[in-house]
């Protein structure tokens, strides 16, 4: 019998990455993106939806009889309605893991890239401000620190974050791991959060989003940062409250901002986000989303994508994410 598979963002992947053809019998159609409307009419049929961002919540999947697997391509899941599909038997299986390196290096890249203002220092000499120095060297760009002794401070301690913390130390960077915010005790290796966040140089976030950390870093927890530190998100964009960011950089309680993340992903035109707006500023590094975003990392996770289908495909499910 012919498995109908359908993938409702394919334009996740750079035209570059291959997805091969899973090796059982199938239909598969690709859309490169899919407005949250169109969901259960392009899913009509389909056994195994695949999705990256878009949503598919209870209303949905009891409209789609057919549908037994829903495969993410990529980590989050706060898009997929996780109860609903457990109690209609609907198998949930992501990337765990994925672009581990990839994401871990574009995360202390954004860090040296603060620390040292390249920013404001690659701007002024494209503009011609070297030219104006009386010695070699031109020092208006703004102050440059090192990060040689600095205590950088990692949230989620899962693959990436693991592998973000083992690169700063390697670097010569005391890494602490934050426990988590709701956490009944501190576990071995880990630092309370508040004490972590009041210790920091620099804060790099790779936690999931979830109710409970939603909002993580809020006006509350950036006034415990006594050393005004760098704020990398390499995460979630909800991990923030990206209001309370603008403030603290107003205010120069956090010295610099480096996202690859917001909270509404692709921005619109006119999108008032205030980390959008805060773009343009010297001390402000926005990428739009492409952490993962090397050849070797994408086509790795198009591989995986296509082995946890064949994995549920076989009876064997892989990945599986549970309510």
């Amino acid at each position: 019998m012919t498995t109908r598979v359908v993938f409702l963002d394919r334009a996740i992947f750079a035209e570059s990455v291959a997805l091969r053809a899973p090796d059982f019998d199938h239909r598969w159609t690709d859309h490169a993106v899919t407005d949250p409307a169109d969901v259960v009419r392009r899913l009509d049929g389909a056994a195994i939806a695949v999705t990256s961002k878009i949503p598919i919540r209870a209303a949905d999947m009891d409209r789609l009889p057919d549908l037994r697997m829903i495969a993410i391509s990529g980590a989050g899941i706060d898009h997929i309605d996780l109860a609903a599909a457990a109690e209609r038997g609907i198998v949930v299986a992501n990337l765990k893991g994925y672009a581990w390196r990839a994401v871990a290096e574009h995360a202390i890249a954004l860090a040296f890239a603060l620390a040292r203002n390249l920013k404001s220092y690659g701007a002024a000499t494209a503009a011609g401000r070297w030219a104006e120095a009386d010695a070699f060297c031109w020092h208006g760009g703004g102050p440059i620190r090192d990060l040689l002794g600095a205590t950088f401070v990692v949230i989620g301690k899962g693959a990436i974050g693991a592998e973000t913390g083992r690169l700063a130390a390697a670097l010569g960077m005391q890494t602490l791991y934050a426990e988590r915010p709701d956490a009944p005790s501190v576990r071995p290796g880990y630092t309370a959060l508040d004490a972590a966040l009041a210790a920091a140089d620099v804060v790099s976030l790779h936690c999931p989003l979830t109710p409970e950390t939603r909002n993580l870093i809020d006006a509350r927890r950036i006034g415990l940062m006594a050393k005004r530190p760098i704020l990398i998100n390499c995460g979630r964009g909800g991990l923030v409250d990206e209001a309370a960011l603008e403030a603290a950089l107003d205010s120069g309680r956090i010295a610099a901002a480096g996202f690859d993340v917001l909270s509404a992903e692709p921005p619109g035109a006119d999108d008032p986000n205030p980390v959008l707006r805060l773009a343009g500023r010297p001390n402000v590094i926005l990428t739009p989303h492409v952490g993962w975003g090397s050849q070797t990392a994408m086509q790795a996770a198009a591989d995986m994508l296509i082995g946890n289908i064949e994995a549920f495909m076989a009876g064997k499910p892989t990945n599986v994410v549970s309510p």
